[in-house]
């Protein structure tokens, strides 16, 4: 924290922000963004017989029901299931033999087995002659990558709250104030209590986090901050300022 004011009767110091926890909840916003677009698309796939002969497709790609890309087809010979296998696990996605090459319907595999092995059938029974004109399949995990990256994005977002405060220390010998606040994006908290109440401040562990702690004169304990975090010598810092002007050290 720097100090703003600081003298014998007065001291204000103020900190803003913590950069780590910003550029963390700025990469996993952007991953969980790019999770999203890449994970919540849905793909239909329709696929015609404009001649007994061959088979032509396209594929349409769309984004909470709005369309994001297209792309045609020609001459479908083939449909198979692609398997990425792993020590994690096999994951799965449907390919499409063309006569431009080898075309997979989504740009990543997923762990969903059953519904691409069910596209994969429904186009190899259409592509073996089927008595119908077309037909139209259907893959993506859609809601579902939606909902894993809004795991991302939510978890960035908390960071980003954490990270992006201004904290400011106060205590007046004159008015006998000590007051603690910490303003977010949105809302503050407000630590306050007479200085005569407060006999020392010292820093509370917890594994490998901490956070700075108030002892009262009533025996009580007040912490300054809800949570545990690393960086044990911030709250030294913190604690041997609020010692200092206490004369507690």
């Amino acid at each position: 924290m720097k100090a703003i004011t600081n003298s014998p009767t007065r001291l204000v110091m103020q900190s803003r922000g913590n950069l780590f926890p910003i550029l963390f909840g700025l990469a996993f916003i952007l991953l969980g963004l790019g999770l999203g677009y890449l994970l919540g698309q849905r793909y239909a796939l329709t696929c015609t017989r404009p001649e007994p002969a061959y088979v032509d497709c396209q594929l349409e790609r769309t984004l909470l029901g709005y369309p994001v890309g297209s792309r045609s087809l020609p001459r479908v010979s083939r449909a198979y299931l692609d398997v990425s296998e792993s020590s994690d696990g096999d994951t799965y996605r449907v390919v499409l033999v063309t006569a431009g090459g080898e075309v997979p319907l989504t740009g990543y595999y997923s762990s969903q087995w059953a519904p691409q092995w069910q596209a994969v059938r429904e186009l190899e029974t259409f592509l073996a002659g089927s008595e119908t004109s077309t037909t139209t399949v259907y893959t993506g995990t859609g809601r579902l990558g939606l909902l894993f990256a809004t795991v991302f994005v939510a978890t960035g977002l908390a960071a980003l709250f954490v990270g992006l405060h201004t904290t400011t220390l106060t205590m007046d010998r004159l008015r006998g104030e000590f007051s603690y606040e910490r303003r977010w994006l949105v809302g503050r908290t407000r630590i306050h209590y007479p200085l005569a109440e407060i006999d020392s401040a010292f820093v509370a562990g917890n594994g490998s986090t901490y956070r700075p702690v108030l002892r009262l004169s009533n025996g009580e304990e007040a912490p300054l901050s809800w949570y545990y975090s690393s960086n044990r010598g911030d709250k030294a810092q913190l604690v041997n300022t609020i010692n200092r002007f206490l004369g507690a050290d």
